[in-house]
C-alpha cells in the first residue's frame, strides 16, 4: 500500500435524488387516533399526509392574521 487515497467514483444507481424529498418528524399523538389510524390499513401514513395537505389548502392552519 502505498498510502495514497484511491479517488472516489462518482455516483451510480440508486433511485433519483427527488425535487422536494420528505422530511422525517417525530410527533406525538393520542393513542386512540394513532390505533384509529393504523386501523384504516397499509397506506395510513400517505392519507394521513393528504388530510393534512386538504387541511392547510382549507385554511385550518392559517395565522391568526390571515383568518
Amino acid at each position: 500500500m502505498t498510502g495514497k487515497a484511491k479517488p472516489r467514483a462518482a455516483r451510480r444507481g440508486g433511485r433519483p435524488r427527488l425535487e422536494s424529498p420528505k422530511t422525517h418528524i417525530s410527533l406525538r399523538l393520542d393513542a386512540a387516533i394513532v390505533a384509529t389510524v393504523k386501523a384504516s390499513g397499509k397506506g395510513y401514513t400517505s392519507r394521513v399526509e393528504q388530510v393534512l395537505r386538504e387541511a392547510i389548502a382549507a385554511g385550518v392552519f392559517a395565522s391568526q392574521e390571515t383568518r
